[in-house]
């Protein structure tokens, strides 16, 4: 994975706020286009993104909503690995009990 340079999307932002927009969209087109098992999944958590980012009206408000819906699949993620956790130890119970 390419790493992030801050520094140039800084100063695209401050000298070309156009350019820094189509930049974006190319990056992030880009991004979803090179990981093609997921881009449905990609895509629609970028249009919730952009969404949020149109009616938040401040980019702190932005924030508190991309945050929340991070949050939400976190806690999904959390659930699901507890989940995982319990059918592993289920099946390590029944392969001892095999022995």
């Amino acid at each position: 994975m390419p790493s992030y340079d801050i520094e140039f999307w800084t100063d695209l932002a401050r000298r070309d706020p156009e350019g820094f927009f189509r930049e974006r969209e190319r990056a992030i087109g880009e991004f979803i286009s090179s990981h093609p098992d997921v881009r449905e999944q990609l895509t629609a958590l970028q249009t919730q993104v952009d969404a949020m980012r149109a009616i938040a009206g401040t980019p702190i408000a932005a924030l508190r909503g991309i945050f929340g819906l991070m949050d939400v699949h976190l806690i999904e993620l959390g659930e699901q690995m507890v989940e995982l956790r319990e059918c592993t130890d289920r099946l390590r119970d029944l392969v001892n009990g095999l022995d």
